[in-house]
């Protein structure tokens, strides 16, 4: 196995262990174990380990690292996106406002209509036809 300091997340080695143990202890009515202490003894014990060859790490760091790679760049790809999106949509929003703002401006109700003063009312024709 080559010595790759690179961290890849993956697991290059391995081991597992188990041990039966028993308790030995005087048992009353057989003389030869009344001189035993109580205690813990190991009957069997197994140990197994493996280290994975450096082509099934290699598939490994291959299949699992390209997709870390592709969220990386990902990540502010989409960053960009949802600020763009909401610059827009804050922009849009404003200009909305205002043209609303100068709509209402130009359909605005006229004054009412009040009477001209007396001086400048036209009088009114008073013609007299004559009669046939």
């Amino acid at each position: 196995m080559s010595a790759k300091t690179e961290n890849t997340g993956t697991p290059i080695r391995g081991a597992k262990r188990a041990q039966f143990n028993i308790f030995s202890r005087p048992v009353s009515g057989i003389p030869a174990t009344q001189a035993f202490r109580t205690s813990l003894v190991p009957i069997l014990w197994v140990d197994e380990s493996i280290v994975l060859p450096d082509d099934f790490v290699e598939e490994l760091t291959g299949r699992l690292l390209h997709n870390l790679r592709l969220v990386d760049i990902l990540i502010p790809v989409m960053i960009a996106a949802c600020g763009l999106v909401l610059v827009l949509g804050t922009g849009l929003t404003v200009r909305a406002f205002y043209v609303r703002k100068s709509i209402k401006k130009t359909e605005s109700v006229p004054e009412p209509y009040t009477q001209p003063e007396p001086e400048t009312q036209p009088q009114p024709r008073t013609e007299i036809q004559p009669a046939n």
